[in-house]
């Protein structure tokens, strides 16, 4: 690293650290879903406290204001231009499921809907979950029985496209956490100005909502780098910097697969296990150095197997499309033995990812999605993978229980 880099880094990380002093002063970073661990949940968290503001009827007690608020953000051509919605006679429900004609359910469970008397508006919310089979396809055949105006809103941290098998050949809006949803919590905010209550849980809201999405840093830290890097040359050492950030990254990731690999040395599992998914130091580069994520550029999961005292389970932890994964592969033709039964009601979830299931492997994959690492707003997520304790102790307490 040459001396500019070093004096540029220095005076960023002075920057840093003055802010951070700043922040913990006025006790910025203090989140209550943050403290409690669910600021990840789309449905318990998410979902509901959206839908809970939207709800005229809703315990802020402030009528239709945000509803207004969200539809005048939204900005729905079918609403602008042909629809005048009747704000008093609207119903705000989540997770609402629905059945077909000949009564058979649907499996289409909606995350939020506001119902006006003549126009329903769907919306998926979508934080880290894939997607679910057939999900929007099977909201547009909801949504074309109910015999009135509708449209179906996608959202997501950054305003993502679903995928082909979720949303193809649906129309759908896509709105982002980071533009929409924050600008209208900044509304909110300020509508409530003198309901202390009411203010100041939103505004915990909204700076998870800055969190999650990477915007949580403070206009005045941005301000004072963006004034670091236009001095001199700072910019052009700064760009030097940014082509290691993705080997740095990846340097990180290997050695937290190495760490783990290397304290259950004599249980590694690689029997049938195809090439590609296992961890390596130049895949796990390769993983951050992806722009984003679509059916040409996705980089298949990776990562590491070890055995259990059943011969029918495995232990897997995985980097996958953004985020660590960790759980069980348990072969498709054994019963869950006693060992993994007093997990059934833990995080470990069924998925249909990762195609474990075809060709020779033959599991089924029960994971525990740990949070993102991938980009760039994930870093503090990433750092943690070097520090005793959390997702390494955790881990490691699961494969010892094993």
């Amino acid at each position: 690293m040459t001396k500019k880099e070093h004096n540029l880094l220095d005076k960023a990380s002075e920057i840093g650290k003055r802010h951070d002093k700043l922040e913990k002063d006025t006790g910025y970073k203090f989140n209550l879903f943050t403290i409690t661990k669910i600021e990840r949940y789309e449905v318990n968290t998410h979902s509901a406290i959206i839908a809970e503001l939207l709800n005229p009827k809703g315990l802020h007690g402030q009528g239709v204001i945000f509803l207004e608020l969200f539809m005048n953000v939204m900005s729905l051509p079918k609403v602008d231009s042909e629809i005048t919605l009747d704000y008093l006679n609207v119903e705000v429900v989540s997770e609402e499921s629905f059945n077909s004609e000949d009564g058979e359910n649907t499996n289409s469970r909606i995350d939020i809907i506001i119902k006006f008397s003549n126009y329903w508006l769907l919306i998926e919310n979508k934080i880290d979950a894939f997607d679910g089979k057939h999900q929007l396809k099977k909201y547009k055949t909801v949504a074309e029985s109910l015999g009135k105006e509708w449209d179906l809103i996608y959202l997501t941290k950054e305003g993502s496209d679903a995928s082909d098998q979720s949303g193809g050949g649906v129309k759908y809006t896509k709105l982002s956490y980071s533009d929409h949803i924050i600008a209208w919590l900044e509304l909110c905010i300020k509508e409530v100005a003198l309901v202390p209550i009411v203010r100041e849980a939103i505004l915990q809201y909204l700076n998870l909502t800055r969190k999650i999405t990477g915007n949580d840093m403070t206009t005045v830290r941005k301000s004072d780098l963006v004034k670091l890097l236009s001095k001199d040359d700072n910019l052009k050492t700064a760009i030097e910097l940014s082509k290691s950030i993705n080997n740095s990254k990846g340097d990180i990731l290997f050695e937290f697969f190495e760490d783990l690999k290397e304290k259950n040395a004599d249980y590694i599992y690689r029997d049938r296990i195809p090439e590609e998914k296992l961890y390596g130091n130049n895949k796990c580069k390769k993983w951050f150095e992806q722009k984003g994520i679509s059916k040409q550029n996705k980089l298949e999961g990776f990562g590491l197997f070890i055995k259990t005292r059943c011969p029918d389970i495995l232990i897997h932890i995985m980097a996958a499309t953004q985020n660590i994964h960790y759980g069980f592969l348990i072969k498709t033709d054994s019963e869950l033995s006693l060992e993994f039964k007093k997990y059934k009601e833990s995080p470990y979830e069924l998925n249909n990812w990762g195609d474990f299931d075809k060709g020779e492997l033959n599991f089924k994959w029960y994971s525990k999605n740990c949070g993102s690492i991938r980009e760039d707003k994930d870093v503090d997520n990433l750092l943690k993978l070097r520090k005793e304790g959390g997702l390494r102790e955790e881990i490691l307490t699961l494969i010892k229980n094993f």
